[in-house]
């Protein structure tokens, strides 16, 4: 369903014809996925790869894959497989990742990469590279943070161009690429020339990191390189630095000192009146206040940080149990579905769903949900056997009958599939003229509890 959304928006957006199939496999063994994609074990790092026509991804049940919304890599890299077949494989490695981090934020915000504290200090230390030599930024990142790095600034190139002179120019850019013409005087031919696009791109995002967190000091702190020996003299010697609150913030917590910890992320956020682009203070806000046992404002801190960045199981699971607690259905079915869009196969997060929109007559959507519920091998499948039938015994009888005695094989005195099962053949027997007879007496102990 994804997959099929991805390639009906992609196509349309950047005016793309994709002449074969696309084939996508999905591995739960990382060594077989790199195997089949490097040809040995191992390149840990990647969580899917595009070939163009073929996409191979590491399943969200492997070591590789879980710490990612398994959603936002599988529209990554079907944005790769629209913009590689425009390009006819031609097209640089940076305006490739940038095309598709941009892509995953226009479908999700809180997919893809924000200016996060890091790359505010990259850019504002003159770390960017020129995009006439942004290809170099992949070749040469020396550890993981330099190689996100490049993603970013990528994405912020594409989010430039477009800003700057249309989408109509991009999807320009990338048909000249499959002329074979190269990317400078693609991009020169569609724009401006390539060294008016160096300085007004520089400008471009030194303007956005120098609007985020306005009031505070981004370098890395003195407690980050062993020089101070607690938070607290951190925080008196740089009393506007992001790191030293957040030092500060998380001493507080580990001793449970939680008024102290609100008064600091109170006096942080008021430094920073725009917000962050990076989920941990928000996630740190919500830890206070959950103590504190103001469940409002968790709540808003949580829904801001998932906001920012949408690989936060924990923070879907308990905003799921807020909304719960409230009966604000449509919201347990939101947030449950954001879960289980991080981890596919946590039963958690379908039950709520499940509930969600039983609550809100929305049948078809609670019977997929209790079916995908069967295939995660339940501790109890009867209860969801006698779910899936109570749900079908009058639009779908038969397949009502089939869920019923699956229920009552695996637990026998299973007494309200009983009498579910009783009901369905006394009407059986009034559609079917010459056929009634006595029917059996229907068990009348209430179920023994489970």
């Amino acid at each position: 369903e994804l997959l099929a959304r991805a390639r009906a928006t992609l196509t349309k957006k950047f005016g793309a014809t994709l002449e074969r199939p696309t084939l996508v496999e999905i591995f739960d063994d990382s060594r077989d996925f790199g195997v089949r994609t490097f040809g040995m074990p191992g390149n840990p790092g990647y969580l899917g790869v595009c070939f163009g026509d073929v996409v191979t991804a590491n399943s969200p049940s492997s070591p590789a894959g879980g710490s990612t919304a398994w959603a936002s890599v599988l529209w990554h890299e079907f944005c790769h497989v629209v913009t590689l077949n425009m390009s006819r494989n031609k097209m640089p490695r940076w305006l490739s990742e940038g095309n598709s981090v941009h892509e995953e934020l226009a479908a999700d915000p809180s997919w893809g990469q924000r200016m996060d504290p890091e790359y505010v200090e990259f850019i504002l230390g003159d770390k960017m590279k020129p995009v006439s030599e942004l290809s170099a930024a992949f070749l040469t990142a020396s550890d993981n943070t330099d190689l996100q790095f490049a993603y970013y600034q990528s994405a912020l190139v594409v989010e430039f161009l477009v800003k700057q002179y249309g989408f109509a120019r991009l999807t320009a850019i990338l048909r000249e690429l499959g002329e074979g013409v190269e990317i400078n005087p693609a991009i020169a031919k569609h724009t401006e020339d390539i060294q008016i696009i160096d300085k007004k791109f520089v400008a471009f995002a030194t303007d956005l990191a120098k609007a985020t967190g306005q009031g505070l000091d981004w370098k890395k702190s003195k407690l980050e390189h062993g020089e101070v020996a607690s938070a607290a003299d951190l925080l008196r010697a740089q009393p506007n630095n992001y790191w030293a609150f957040l030092a500060g913030i998380e001493e507080s917590i580990s001793k449970k000192q939680w008024s102290e910890a609100r008064n600091l992320l109170d006096a942080m956020f008021k430094r920073a009146p725009n917000g962050f682009q990076t989920p941990k203070p928000y996630l740190l806000q919500a830890a206070v206040w959950r103590e504190l046992k103001d469940e409002a404002k968790e709540q808003t801190a949580l829904e801001n940080a998932v906001a920012v960045d949408g690989n936060q199981f924990d923070a879907f699971v308990r905003l799921t149990e807020l909304e719960t607690a409230r009966t604000n259905w449509p919201a347990v079915g939101k947030w449950s579905q954001r879960a289980s869009g991080m981890n596919p196969f946590a039963s958690g997060p379908y039950r709520a769903l499940a509930k969600a929109a039983e609550e809100l007559n929305q049948g078809p959507q609670a019977l997929r949900t209790y079916e995908t519920l069967l295939k995660l091998e339940p501790l109890n499948p009867a209860a969801l056997h006698f779910a899936i039938a109570r749900l079908q015994h009058t639009t779908e009888p038969d397949q009502a009958r089939r869920h019923l005695l699956l229920a009552l094989e695996d637990a026998p005195r299973y007494r309200e599939a009983h009498r579910l099962l009783f009901q369905l053949q006394r009407a059986r027997d009034a559609a079917t003229p010459g056929t009634a007879g006595p029917s059996p007496a229907e068990p009348n102990q209430p179920p023994p509890k489970q």
